[in-house]
């Protein structure tokens, strides 16, 4: 009977292996939706191990990576689909790719125009460059009658492309665009 028995040990332990997951959630923006989320995930024994977390026009949208014992995985993921009004989709967690690549983080200001966005986004997609954040805004101008457009990025380059070459390329898009390297202390 002992014999039969022995693999119980180890199957309690890969009910307690942390498991990974990302879930990403959106709805709408009320104070205190962020405790709400951390409070049920820390109700089933997990952690959030990074979140990223925006409320634009009354909308929030949230990307969290979590982790928690393998055995609370499935009634974490139930509870935070069948919360109301904030819709869950759920991705296992994937390895990332291991080839050298290196961050910097750029503000844009331009004269605005149509298809700016498209325009910025084309030239870093064809340097094979992540964007790990983009923040932009169009600021009305009163004294001028016009807009300006401006924009945030922290961008991840492939190790052999120069932070210069990446300017010089956005900056060749429109003759009144202007690139500039944030501090990284900043």
């Amino acid at each position: 009977m002992a014999a039969a028995t022995h693999w119980l040990p180890n199957v309690q332990q890969e009910l307690h292996m942390p498991e990974q997951f990302l879930v990403t959630l959106t709805g709408p923006y009320q104070p205190g939706v962020m405790n709400r989320l951390a409070a049920l995930t820390h109700q089933y024994q997990g952690k959030w191990l990074s979140n990223k977390m925006a409320n634009l026009e009354g909308r929030f949208a949230a990307i969290i990576k979590i982790e928690l014992p393998s055995v609370n995985t499935a009634d974490l993921k139930k509870a935070l689909a069948d919360l109301p009004d904030i819709d869950a989709t759920f991705h296992p967690q994937t390895s990332q790719d291991s080839a050298p690549r290196h961050p910097i983080e750029l503000k844009i200001d331009a004269r605005d125009q149509p298809g700016l966005v498209n325009e910025i986004t084309k030239v870093i997609s064809a340097q094979d460059i992540c964007i790990d954040r983009m923040s932009s805004h169009r600021i009305s101008v009163p004294e001028t009658g016009s807009t300006v457009f401006t924009a945030e990025l922290s961008l991840t380059l492939p190790a052999h492309l120069g932070v210069d070459a990446v300017v010089a390329d956005l900056e060749a898009l429109y003759p009144h665009l202007i690139v500039r390297i944030a501090d990284a202390s900043s």
